[in-house]
């Protein structure tokens, strides 16, 4: 029997997409879906993006992500983003894209093009102003040159990426996009065939009407950067709104009769105010639950919230069933969904934990499941 699982909603998923396609208009849609598809399951991710017509290219931050997306059949354009712990030739036979953001990254992508007698897609990354990943400006220019005089490298795109976008009116938002364009025009003389040009994501998806493709992580899991980014975008467009896709659900594994005065959970830290009956969970912090919901959150059984009372362990859960009629033995609990109070960015707020790091803490052995 499985005790604990996750559902993701296709129609979730496809209502984001129509809605986020509904603002950025002619710009493609690619989506994010590095750290197992935000905890969300990274084939399962790829499945629904490959079934749906809008999403033009996928993002994955990793080399072994990208051939685990290939493997699962995804077969539209597929870019690494961030760091390559699987060898470059294997990518390229793959037809995966490569962003390559240093001169050393980009002679070992030449080795391996060569060893297999194959073009390898290249996306120029250049550091904007986060000081993370990327060439400097000033450097552009030689790296133009360089894949220009190798015919095993094509240039495809250019991308940056924001460090403020979960304020979506940031004045550096606003300064790091337009030394982009500004950078992208100067190339685009050169080389006038890019067809990936990208620096937005979904902090900032509203600036992106110079460049080719927004990359959307957060949004299109319906969760929102921040509450300025959410606040913001329905005030400009009153019917935009987002659907959660993840639903975690679990069953009881034990109930029990405990007198008023009982203590419940580790550190004593909940004492019973009345004579209780509690139920026990088998989901705790090692599955992803955060503990700072601990004699603090609530779960959902039979449509009525259930306190949970004591320590959040590492792997069960105590709530409060006294006020809830029908429960028994293996009755399915709510964890998380889209409802009020335990969607995932009510379940930040209440912790005081970041919405990304509730979700891509789920433990990745948890089944998931397309509904």
């Amino acid at each position: 029997m499985i005790c604990s699982w996750i559902e993701i909603s296709k129609e979730a998923f496809n209502h984001n997409v129509k809605a986020l396609k509904a603002i950025i208009g002619d710009v493609n849609l690619g989506i994010v879906i590095k750290s197992n598809g935000y905890g969300h399951g990274l084939e399962i991710m790829a499945m629904l993006a490959q079934e749906n017509d809008s999403v033009a290219i996928v993002f994955v931050a990793t080399a072994q992500e990208a051939l685990r997306v290939r493997k699962a059949g995804f077969t539209k354009p597929l870019c690494v983003i961030a760091y390559y712990d699987a060898p470059f030739d294997q990518l390229i036979i793959h037809d995966i894209d490569l962003v390559c953001y240093d001169q050393q990254t980009l002679t070992l992508i030449v080795q391996a093009a060569v060893s297999v007698n194959r073009i390898a897609r290249i996306h120029g990354k250049i550091d904007t102003g986060m000081n993370r990943l990327g060439m400097a400006p000033d450097e552009l220019d030689f790296f133009i040159e360089a894949i220009q005089n190798n015919h095993y490298l094509s240039l495809v795109g250019l991308m940056s990426h924001c460090a403020d976008s979960s304020f979506p009116d940031s004045h550096f938002t606003r300064k790091q996009v337009a030394l982009f364009d500004t950078l992208v025009s100067r190339v685009k003389d050169k080389i006038p065939t890019l067809v990936w040009v990208h620096c937005c994501s979904s902090g900032s998806f509203l600036l992106s009407k110079n460049h080719t493709v927004v990359r959307i992580g957060t949004n299109i899991y319906g969760a929102w950067k921040s509450s300025a980014q959410k606040n913001m975008l329905q005030a400009l467009f009153p019917n935009f709104f987002l659907r959660q896709l993840l639903t975690w659900k679990a069953k009881i594994i034990a109930l029990k009769s405990i007198a008023r005065g009982s203590l419940v959970g580790y550190s004593c830290t909940f004492i019973a105010d009345r004579d209780m009956r509690i139920a026990i969970v088998p989901v705790g912090y090692a599955d992803g639950y955060p503990r700072e919901l601990s004699n603090r959150g609530f779960v959902v059984i039979n449509t009525i919230r259930a306190p949970v009372v004591g320590i959040v362990s590492m792997g069960l859960l105590i709530v409060d069933v006294t006020d809830i009629s029908g429960v028994d033995l293996y009755s399915e609990v709510v964890l998380v969904s889209d409802a009020a109070g335990i969607c995932i960015d009510d379940c930040a707020q209440i912790s005081g934990r970041f919405n990304l790091d509730l979700l891509t803490r789920l433990n990745p052995d948890c089944a998931r499941y397309i509904v």
